[in-house]
This record gives structure tokens, C-alpha cells and sequence, in this order.
């Protein structure tokens, strides 16, 4: 971690450094692709599972409405390259396994 002026300027747990540090070796272009559809994915994972564990009886046009009403919400968090997604898709799948009573 680096010191600036006696504050802690890293902002994310050394767990999360170490998961991500393979990154820093690939040039920027391709870290940085692979980071959001990384992001995207884990994202799109956890939508699925939260949507059959909370809705399981949707049909298919309205299973699509969920996923439609996710994107323009998802798509400026996979823009900027935040770990918002990730905490997004945290909260999702913690609260689909909840519903599913596995702890």
C-alpha cells in the first residue's frame, strides 16, 4: 500500500489486490477488457440466479423485462470500470442464495 501524506490511498482489501494483481501483468488495453466482461459476467450470473431464486414463476417475456431493466443500470457501471458491479452482483447472489436458505 502506498503512503501519501500519512493516508492510505488504496481503497480496496488486500484479498481483492491479490485476486486482481494477475491484471497488472497484461498490457492496459487487455486488463481492462478483460476486467468488464469479467465484471459483466460475474454480473450477469448473479442477475440469473437472483431472478429464478425471487421470481421463479416468471414467463419468459417477463424474465426478459428483468434483464432489459438491468442493463441500462448495468451498462455505465461496466463503462467506468468500477468494482460497483462486482458489489452489485455481490448483494444479488447473496440474497438469491438467502431465499434458497443456503447461509
Amino acid at each position: 500500500y502506498a503512503l501519501s501524506a500519512g493516508l492510505d490511498v488504496y481503497r480496496n482489501p488486500p484479498g481483492f489486490a491479490a485476486a486482481v494483481a494477475p491484471l497488472t501483468d497484461l498490457p492496459h488495453t487487455t486488463a481492462a477488457v478483460l476486467w468488464r466482461l469479467g465484471s459483466a459476467a460475474v454480473f450477469l450470473v448473479a442477475l440469473v440466479r437472483f431472478r429464478r431464486a425471487v421470481l421463479p414463476g416468471l414467463s419468459p417475456p417477463r424474465a426478459a423485462l428483468v434483464y432489459g431493466l438491468a442493463v441500462p443500470v448495468a451498462l455505465p457501471a461496466v463503462n467506468n470500470g468500477q468494482v460497483n458491479l462486482l458489489i452489485a452482483a455481490a448483494g444479488l447472489g447473496g440474497t438469491a442464495a438467502a431465499v434458497r436458505g443456503r447461509w
